[in-house]
């Protein structure tokens, strides 16, 4: 079995981009340097906190609402959303 992240290693304001994602009936998920970061057990906590996610750049903006960067990639088969909000503005959306 692959190594998994806990919820619990997620702070609050990414999980609840993922829940406003999800509520959406997005897919979400936590990608990059953290995930890497937080699977060798590097110290300190990571900062830089990347998602992907099946909603547009549009859907993006409309429900989560500020994000430091946006883009969109695609395999071939289905684009893929990679936004990269910043600490600032995730801990504005939940204060």
């Amino acid at each position: 079995m692959s190594p998994r992240l806990s919820s619990s290693q997620v702070p609050a304001p990414i999980r609840d981009v993922l829940r406003r994602l999800h509520d959406s009936g997005h897919k979400a998920y936590v990608i990059g340097g953290a995930v890497r970061e937080l699977l060798v057990g590097e110290k300190p906590a990571p900062q830089d906190w990347d998602l992907g996610t099946s909603a547009t750049p549009e859907e993006v903006l409309g429900r989560v609402g500020m994000v430091d960067k946006i883009f969109t990639i695609s395999d071939g088969k289905e684009p893929i959303t990679c936004l990269g909000p910043s600490r600032a503005q995730l801990l504005a959306l939940v204060a």
